[in-house]
């Protein structure tokens, strides 16, 4: 369940960011150029043209840092740590 999530979660992603910059989307030499419509490119090939175009890196010691990013929209874990702490004070002000 996890692995579909992050892979939904990077998917839409790479389709958002190609079809900001669909110039350099298309210029890419992964680039489907059968296929009309960037959103109708599958996984591998946004991977790849993301590679070539330096949004993204495909190196493994990246990876563990890139899914943490990414999970910080699923999950709550980054407000958790960076926000306020249920103290006294917040409570009573609450």
């Amino acid at each position: 369940m996890a692995f579909i999530a992050l892979s939904a979660i990077l998917e839409h992603v790479l389709v958002t960011c190609a079809q900001a910059y669909p110039r350099l989307a298309r210029a890419s030499s992964e680039a489907p150029h059968h296929l009309g419509a960037i959103r109708d490119w599958r996984l591998d090939v946004l991977l790849a043209v993301a590679s070539e175009r330096g949004w993204i890196t495909l190196t493994k010691a990246d990876f563990p840092y890139r899914v943490r990013h990414y999970r910080d929209y699923v999950t709550p874990a980054h407000e958790l740590r960076e926000g306020d702490a249920l103290d006294d004070a917040l409570i009573r002000d609450t």
